[in-house]
């Protein structure tokens, strides 16, 4: 679909969805980088998969694992959030933050970085959130090098396939060549940045 056919109306709530993400306070008081639609889809997905672990790429200035670990702290789980960044940000401060999310300074397709988030989600039911440099060729490493730590019933969500020139043509590729995941539209909302983002496991590990 090109800018021309999207209907006025869509172009705008993106528009504002933009401006909005950009505002102070965001999560509890932290950034988040987050359409809200998708934000309020993944803590729906985190609480109905129930993983115990939430392995984050691209942890910014650290309010989207906050969102999740504030999920974790609600369900009264002993779920923890795993991100890592290349060059983060101070992290938040809250009690529960400190507690559930563990912050790895790295690159996300460095395969020590990768061994070691491998070794603390080992033996422990995983989903994985994809949300850091937005060049093809990186998440589709990203998504080769993540999908096998990803349980079973539970998510591999791959951000922003809005950026079509990005993110999108990585899943594309990747969906070309595996049938360990689908892309489950019930789950995907209708004013998504993550266009066939959403991809279930359904076979192994």
């Amino acid at each position: 679909m090109t800018q021309e056919e999207i209907p006025a109306c869509v172009r705008e709530y993106f528009r504002v969805t933009a401006q909005e993400m950009n505002r102070p306070g965001g999560y509890l008081g932290v950034c988040v980088k987050k359409n809200p639609v998708d934000l309020f889809v993944m803590q729906r997905l985190i609480h109905q998969t129930n993983p115990e672990r939430v392995v984050e790429t691209g942890t910014k200035y650290g309010g989207s694992a906050l969102a999740w670990a504030s999920v974790f702290e609600l369900m009264g789980t002993e779920g923890k959030v795993i991100t890592v960044d290349i060059n983060p940000l101070p992290m938040p401060q809250h009690g529960f933050f400190q507690r559930r999310v563990e912050c790895l300074v790295g690159d996300s397709v460095d395969h020590g970085i990768v061994r070691e988030i491998a070794k603390r989600v080992e033996a422990r039911r995983t989903m994985v959130i994809l949300d850091s440099k937005h060049k093809t060729e990186h998440v589709y490493q990203e998504m080769c090098m993540y999908a096998p730590l990803v349980s079973e019933g539970c998510y591999m969500v791959v951000e922003d396939g809005i950026m079509r020139r990005g993110p999108y043509h990585a899943i594309e590729r990747f969906l070309g060549e595996t049938s360990d995941f689908v892309v489950d539209g019930a789950v995907e909302p209708r004013f998504t940045f993550n266009p066939k983002g959403y991809l279930r496991r359904v076979t192994g590990p």
